[in-house]
C-alpha cells in the first residue's frame, strides 16, 4: 500500500507501475478513497495506490491478505504478531459488517475489511477476503527480523514455528498462516561481511546447514 498525498502522485505511480503490468482494480474513486487503484507490476508484485491520510510515517506499508484457509484469521494473526514483538499494537479495524444494518457482502460480518497494526514500531495493514485468488502467501515475500542475540532468535523462531508453523533452512520459516519470516541474528551479517573472506566463507557454509541460526556455531566456524 502506497499512501499518496495528491491525485497527481497516485496517477504518476499508477502510470509507471502499470507499464508492462496489469490492473487488478481500475484506478478510480471508491468509498474508501477518492483515488485508488490496485496494480500488478511487470515483476508480479502488487501495489495498492491510495489517496488518503497517513496512519504512520511510513509511505509504503506491507499489506497481508488472509484468503483460502486463512480467511477470517486476520484478527487472530494481528493478535499473535503484536503479542510476539515489543512496541506493538493493533490500530483501527474495519469489519465488513461495521456501520451497516443490511450486510450484503459475501464476507462474514466479523471479517476484517481493512486493519492497521504495528509490530516493533513498523506498520502493516491486513484484510480478510473470501475470493478464490490464484495466489497466497509464499516465499516470494518475507519479513526479516534482525535479532540481537540467541535468546531473541529462539523466541521468534519458537513462536512462529509453533502450532502449525514450519521450519525451513538458513533462518527461514513459515508461521501457521503460511507467512514467511527470516529470523536473522545481526551477528550473522557481521561475520558474513568480515574482511577475512576465508573466515566469512566458513560462516556462510555453516549457515547453509542450519535451520534456526545458532550464533555460537557461527562463531565456532569463524574461528576454526
Amino acid at each position: 500500500m502506497v499512501i499518496c498525498e495528491t491525485e497527481d502522485e497516485v496517477q504518476k505511480y499508477w502510470d509507471q507501475l502499470l507499464e508492462g503490468g496489469m490492473a487488478l482494480m481500475e484506478l478510480g474513486s471508491y468509498s474508501w478513497s477518492p483515488k485508488y487503484g490496485w496494480v500488478q507490476d511487470k515483476y508480479g508484485v502488487t501495489w495498492q495506490l491510495f489517496l488518503g491520510e497517513k496512519t504512520s510515517e511510513q509511505k509504503i506499508i506491507p499489506t497481508l491478505m488472509f484468503i483460502h484457509q486463512n480467511n477470517g484469521k486476520a484478527k487472530e494473526a494481528m493478535e499473535l504478531y503484536t503479542k510476539t514483538f515489543p512496541n506493538s499494537n493493533i490500530g483501527n479495524i474495519l469489519t465488513y459488517g461495521a456501520g451497516s444494518e443490511g450486510h450484503d457482502s459475501p464476507e462474514p460480518a466479523d471479517n476484517v475489511q481493512h486493519a492497521h497494526f504495528v509490530i516493533d514500531n513498523y506498520s502493516l495493514f491486513c484484510m480478510d477476503n473470501s475470493y478464490d485468488h490464484q495466489f497466497d502467501f509464499n516465499e516470494g515475500i518475507s519479513l526479516v527480523v534482525m535479532t540481537d542475540d540467541q535468546q531473541q532468535t529462539d523466541h521468534y523462531w519458537n513462536t512462529f514455528t509453533a502450532d502449525g508453523g514450519r521450519e525451513s533452512m538458513c533462518g527461514w520459516l513459515k508461521d501457521k498462516y503460511g507467512m514467511s519470516w527470516q529470523i536473522v541474528p545481526k551477528r550473522l551479517i557481521q561475520l558474513m561481511n568480515d574482511a577475512d573472506r576465508e573466515k566469512a566463507y566458513k560462516v556462510v557454509q555453516a549457515m547453509m546447514k542450519m535451520q534456526k541460526i545458532i550464533i555460537q556455531d557461527l562463531e565456532d566456524a569463524y574461528n576454526s
